[in-house]
């Protein structure tokens, strides 16, 4: 087995003591042994898109965040990387057990960040408390953008969908879309 590159500590059950949160991979494992996730005395494991993420030693923690304003923090995982795109999966001590959040209307309940000349993406938190992904592609009028930006309120174990924006943008201003202009999650408390 293989332990992430990154060990995070920090309150991730809501009683006031710190957890190690770190991640332990085993490319020749069976599923679902092949990559867990611990944080202090909780663990789970954690679904593999495909054995290529073993490679880019994915999954790994990345951040500890408080995403719905309860005590303990939200663990940040990310769980896999494309060409110019990687995707970020929420964790979370719920009723005694670490679980992977859901994420409504996304299958593999993962936001992605990054990306390139032909799309970007990017997730945040609001100063209203909840979490806000962004996606924007070129529009058919040159140095344009169309943005998506789609709301989540944090329902227990779920995200679920609690508005969206679209809107069309010059290029020049992408860098007003606050989900596309800091690092995921950087503005959670």
């Amino acid at each position: 087995m293989k332990e992430s590159d990154v060990r995070l500590r920090g309150d991730v059950d809501g009683d006031g003591e710190e957890e190690d949160v770190y991640s332990l991979t085993d490319p020749r494992g069976k599923p679902p042994c092949r990559a867990l996730l611990f944080a202090g005395t909780y663990s789970t494991s954690i679904d593999l898109l495909d054995d290529y993420v073993l490679r880019l030693g994915l999954p790994a923690p990345v951040a500890l965040a408080d995403v719905d304003g309860r005590a303990g923090a939200e663990i940040i995982v990310k769980v896999h990387a494309g060409a110019s795109t990687e995707f970020l999966a929420l964790y979370a001590v719920r009723a005694a057990a670490l679980v992977r959040l859901s994420i409504e209307g996304r299958g593999d309940d993962a936001f992605g960040y990054g990306g390139s000349v032909t799309h970007l993406e990017g997730v945040d938190c609001s100063a209203a408390g909840e979490v806000v992904a962004a996606a924007a592609a070129p529009a058919p009028r040159a140095e344009r953008y169309r943005v998506v930006r789609t709301t989540y309120e944090v329902d227990d174990d779920r995200l679920a969908i609690s508005g969206r924006e679209r809107k069309t943008i010059a290029a020049a201003d992408l860098d007003s879309v606050p989900e596309l202009a800091a690092p995921p999650f950087s503005s959670c408390s």
